[in-house]
C-alpha cells in the first residue's frame, strides 16, 4: 500500500466499506469537515477509477482509497504496515461493510435457501471483522488518544426483515458485541458505540427481495414524512467524533427519525 507524503504523521478516520452508500457519505461528511480519511473498500476496477476521481476531485489531499479484501488477515496485516511506516494514528474507526447474503432459512420456498457458508461469510465480514481490526489496530499501536469505534447496524437485527436471516443475525451479534468492546477497550481510551441506521436506499438494501415496496411504506408512515438517508447516518458520525461525545459509550443508538417508534 502506497501512502502519500500528505498523509505522513496525520491522524485520521478509518472507513471500512467506504465505496457505497453508509460508508461512502461518511467518508465525504467527514473529509468534508477536514478530516483526514482512509477508505478501505473492495470495489471492480471501473468504480475503483471512478471513486479515485470523485475523490481527488471533490476532497483533493483528504481522501486516502484502498481497494482490497478486508476479511484477509495479511491484506489488514500489509496496511497497518504501511500506516506505522507512515506515522498514521486513527481517531476514528467505522464499520460499514455490507457483504452479507440474503435468502430465506426454508428451502420450500422460491428465494435461495441460505446455507451454512452464507451464514459464516456473513458474519464473519459484518460483525466479527470490526472486532479483528480494532484489536490488530491496538497490537499495532495506531489508535490515537480517545479514540471514536462505531459501527453501523439496523433493525434487522431484533425485527424480521425479507431475506434478511443471516445478516439480521450478523447485525445482532455486532450490537452485542459492540457491548463488550466498550467495556473491555475504554481502559484504553476507546469508547465504542454503535448506529442502527433506520431503512435506507442504498445497494445493499437493493438486493433484499421487495425493497421498493419497503421502502415505500416508510416514507408514507414516517414521523418526519420521509425515510433516512445516507446522509443522516453520516451525520450522526461526525457527530459522535467530536470530544462532546465522548462520554456516550456502549450505546446502540437509533438514527432513524423516529422510524422505529411505528
Amino acid at each position: 500500500m502506497e501512502i502519500g507524503s500528505q498523509f505522513t504523521g496525520q491522524s485520521m478516520a478509518l472507513v471500512l466499506g467506504g465505496s457505497s452508500g453508509l460508508g461512502l457519505a461518511s467518508v465525504k461528511k467527514l473529509a468534508s469537515h477536514g478530516i483526514p480519511v482512509l477508505a478501505w473498500f473492495r470495489e471492480r476496477r471501473a468504480r475503483e477509477e471512478t471513486l479515485l476521481a470523485e475523490f481527488q476531485s471533490q476532497y483533493p489531499s483528504l481522501i486516502l482509497p484502498f481497494n482490497g479484501d478486508i476479511t484477509k488477515a495479511e491484506v489488514r496485516n500489509q496496511v497497518w504496515n504501511s500506516c506505522q511506516a507512515a506515522g498514521i494514528q486513527f481517531h476514528v474507526l467505522l464499520h460499514s461493510i455490507a457483504r452479507g447474503s440474503p435468502g430465506t432459512l426454508n428451502p420450500n420456498t422460491h428465494q435461495k435457501p441460505l446455507t451454512a457458508l452464507d451464514f459464516n461469510l456473513t458474519y464473519d465480514a459484518m460483525a466479527l471483522n470490526w472486532f479483528y481490526v480494532l484489536q490488530e489496530l491496538i497490537q499495532n499501536k495506531l489508535p490515537a488518544k480517545n479514540m471514536c469505534n462505531l459501527a453501523f447496524s439496523s433493525r434487522g437485527g431484533h425485527r424480521v426483515l425479507p431475506g434478511y436471516a443471516a445478516i439480521g443475525m450478523a447485525k445482532s451479534a455486532l450490537e452485542t458485541l459492540g457491548k463488550y468492546m466498550a467495556v473491555e477497550f475504554a481502559a484504553s481510551g476507546i469508547r465504542t458505540n454503535v448506529l442502527e441506521i433506520g431503512i435506507t436506499d442504498t445497494p445493499a438494501l437493493s438486493v433484499l427481495p421487495n425493497s421498493k415496496i419497503l421502502l415505500e411504506h416508510v416514507a408514507q408512515n414516517h414521523p418526519l414524512g420521509r425515510g433516512t438517508q445516507a446522509e443522516d447516518a453520516a451525520n450522526v458520525v461526525y457527530l459522535m467524533c467530536q470530544p462532546e461525545a465522548r462520554w456516550i459509550n456502549g450505546a446502540v443508538i437509533p438514527v432513524d427519525g423516529g422510524e422505529s417508534l411505528i
